[in-house]
């Protein structure tokens, strides 16, 4: 009974050798993290941060698991950029020669959007080969890895450069037209229905520089809801080449350009069959103007919210679009307000005509878009 019992413990020696071992863990870190967050009103990237000590146990080895999209920080210096889910097994001596430091701690960063605790792991021990591994090079320097740009945000800024450009410009040629078309309370004053040469200043240079820049700022938000909010139509035809995202920005400012003569058409047109007067040229110049100011609002709090990254880029878009969309309609109802005065007209047929000049053909240019 002895021999076999002995037999019995010599095979379960033999097994538990012969089978390879997946690693001794010295220090377990996952319940070290600290989560938060950069900005606490907003939506912002979490952070999470971890002291790791790099000096005891100097031959072993860290075990780093990251999710896709992180990036990781040593002491506030980019060390690496997971493109997809990522286990890294890292020596000691790597981070100890790449980020140089008298104190044996060294900070560990995670950033990443919407990062949770399960999502990450760090250990340091002795493990099998299971996971990539970054080892020391003979000259060691601090390791780069190429990271993908964000080529919207690239062609909103250069973009907005080149139209602020025209906007400076434009104050040069004509600083009278320039100074009058910045005045907000004219939103509110109708001081456009007392114009009696709009009608004369409809194809003059200087309203058609102003459509130019007008259509090159309104494209440059059309182009950003249509890549960001992936419009099912338009999205396939931005492509990530920068020259190209150029190239369909004006084509589509011509595009526009080319709309906002046959809107002044179609005014001509609904004002005939409605009756109410020759107000067509001041119902467009009005309708510019109350654009153009939410326009310069929705640029304002894109640019702010793309550079500081308050909230995620398709949420920002979509309370933009929300933005100019109350705007627009306030525009509308400011409109409807100031023609009650101007023009012996009932209100329901003063409403029909706002609503098939203005409201129906703005509906069905969003629908073909959005879809």
């Amino acid at each position: 009974m002895k021999k076999h019992i002995w037999v019995f413990l010599g095979l379960v020696l033999f097994v538990s050798l012969a089978i390879p071992t997946q690693g001794q863990v010295l220090e377990n870190y996952n319940s070290a993290f600290e989560i938060t967050h950069r900005f606490e009103p907003f939506y912002s990237p979490e952070r999470a941060t971890v002291d790791v000590n790099v000096r005891d146990f100097s031959t072993a080895y860290f075990k780093i698991s990251v999710p896709e999209g992180a990036s990781v920080f040593v002491d506030n210096i980019l060390w690496q950029h997971a493109d997809s889910d990522t286990s890294l097994i890292v020596d000691s001596q790597v981070w100890r020669a790449q980020f140089p430091n008298e104190s044996p701690i060294r900070r560990i960063s995670i950033l990443k959007r919407d990062l949770q605790p399960r999502m990450l792991s760090l250990h340091k021990g002795y493990f099998s080969e299971e996971a990539p591994s970054v080892v020391m090079e003979s000259d060691p320097e601090t390791v780069t890895f190429k990271r993908e740009k964000d080529r919207l945000k690239e062609f909103f800024y250069i973009a907005l450069v080149i139209v602020l450009a025209l906007v400076a410009l434009y104050k040069v040629v004509f600083p009278v037209v320039f100074s009058n078309m910045l005045k907000p309370t004219s939103v509110f004053t109708p001081e456009d229905f007392t114009d009696s040469h709009a009608k004369s200043r409809i194809f003059s240079t200087d309203v058609i520089f102003y459509l130019v820049i007008f259509n090159m700022l309104l494209m440059l938000m059309v182009v950003l809801a249509v890549y960001y909010l992936e419009v099912s139509i338009l999205r396939n035809f931005l492509r990530s080449e920068l020259n190209f995202i150029f190239l369909i920005w004006l084509i589509g400012s011509v595009v526009l350009f080319v709309v906002s003569v046959v809107k002044v058409m179609w005014l001509k047109v609904t004002t005939s069959i409605y009756e109410v007067g020759r107000v067509e040229f001041i119902h467009f110049f009005y309708m510019l103007r109350v654009i153009s100011y939410s326009l310069l609002v929705l640029v304002i709090f894109l640019t702010l919210g793309l550079a500081n990254d308050i909230m995620e880029t398709r949420q920002l878009i979509t309370y933009s679009m929300l933005l100019f969309f109350i705007l627009y309609l306030g525009g509308v109802s400011m409109l409807f307000f100031f023609m009650t005065k101007k023009v012996s007209f009932k209100n329901y047929h003063l409403f029909s005509y706002l609503c098939t000049a203005e409201l129906i053909p703005f509906l069905a240019i969003v629908k073909l878009i959005v879809g």
